[in-house]
C-alpha cells in the first residue's frame, strides 16, 4: 500500500482519537454526513474545520453522503450540483495547496452510463482540467454486476483525473451472490493492469458475513486476526494495488473512540513489510 488515509466523518466524530496518524500519513476520507435535500455540502466549512485540526494535509477525499447520493441519483435532480461543488473544490484546492478528491457511489453498469451520463462525465472532467482534483467513483453490488463497472467506466473514459475507490466489502457481497470464494471471484470482477491503472485508493475492512445487507453489523469490519487481514491485503496486491491508498473503512462500536479503526491501521501498519 502506498499509505493509510484515515477516514472520518464531516462531524469529526472522534478526530482528535485518530489526528496522529492523519498527521503521520497526511491524508483523510471524510464521509459526508447528510445534510441537504439538495444533495449539496459546503465543502470549504468542512476543510477549514479540518485544518484547525489538522494542519499538515496534503490530500483530503470527500466522500458523498450515503444515502440517495449516488452519482447517477444526483444527476437525476440537477447536473448543478456537481458542477458547484466542483467549482468551490477547486478554489479550495488552489488555495489550501492540497489534493482533493470528490467520491461518488454508483450502482449503475456501465452501459447504463453510456447512455445517460457519459457527456456529463466529460463535462465535469474538462471543468476540472489542470486542477489539483480527482472525481473517484466507487463499485457498487446492489448492481449485481459481474464485472467492476468502475473500472470499465475509467478505462472507457481514459482520463487521469476519473479514478476508481475499490471497496473490498463490496466484492465480498458479490462473490457470496456468486457462490464462489474470493479466489474464484477476483478473475472474473477485475483486471490486474485496469486495477493498476485506476485505482486510487481501497475501502480497507473485513466482511464475514457476505449476505449484501450493507448495514449488518458485521459488514465491513475490523480484521479478527492478522491472518485474515494478510490475506485480503495479498489479494489486492495480487491484482497490482501494492501502489494504492488504503483507507480503513471500518464499522466502529465507538465512534468517539474509533478503537476499531486505531485497530486496523496499527495492524496494517505491522503486516507493512510482511506483505508486498
Amino acid at each position: 500500500m502506498k499509505s493509510i488515509y484515515p477516514k472520518i466523518d464531516s462531524l469529526f466524530t472522534g478526530i482528535h482519537k485518530l489526528k496522529k496518524y492523519i498527521d503521520k500519513y497526511q491524508g483523510v476520507e471524510i464521509q459526508i454526513m447528510e445534510i441537504d435535500e439538495d444533495a449539496s455540502f459546503l465543502s470549504e466549512d468542512i476543510l477549514h474545520t479540518l485544518y484547525s485540526v489538522c494542519s499538515t494535509i496534503k490530500e483530503v477525499t470527500l466522500r458523498a453522503p450515503l444515502h440517495y447520493y449516488n452519482l447517477e441519483m444526483v444527476l437525476c435532480k440537477d447536473k448543478n450540483i456537481i458542477l458547484n461543488q466542483l467549482a468551490e473544490i477547486r478554489k479550495l484546492s488552489k488555495d489550501l495547496n492540497i489534493h482533493i478528491n470528490l467520491l461518488y457511489r454508483t450502482d449503475w453498469s456501465v452501459e447504463a452510463h453510456k447512455e445517460c451520463t457519459l457527456l456529463l462525465l466529460r463535462e465535469f472532467l474538462s471543468f476540472i482540467k489542470g486542477y489539483d482534483i480527482c472525481i473517484l467513483l466507487e463499485n457498487s453490488y446492489k448492481g449485481l454486476e459481474k464485472e467492476c463497472s468502475v473500472l470499465k467506466l475509467c478505462k472507457l473514459m481514459g482520463d487521469p483525473q476519473l479514478k476508481v475507490c475499490l471497496d473490498l466489502s463490496h466484492i465480498y457481497c458479490l462473490a457470496n451472490i456468486y457462490q464462489k470464494n474470493m479466489q474464484e471471484f477476483m478473475p472474473i470482477y477485475l483486471n490486474r493492469e485496469d486495477c493498476m491503472k485506476y485505482v486510487h485508493q481501497v475501502h480497507f475492512s473485513y466482511t464475514p458475513v457476505c449476505n449484501g445487507h450493507e448495514f449488518d453489523k458485521r459488514h465491513s469490519v475490523v480484521h479478527p486476526t492478522l491472518k485474515e487481514m494478510i490475506s485480503d491485503m495479498e489479494l489486492l496486491y495480487a491484482y497490482g494495488m501494492y501502489d494504492s491508498i488504503f483507507v480503513p473503512s471500518i464499522r466502529e462500536y465507538n465512534y468517539i473512540e474509533r478503537k476499531d479503526q486505531i485497530t486496523e491501521i496499527e495492524n496494517m501498519e505491522s503486516i507493512y513489510d510482511v506483505v508486498r
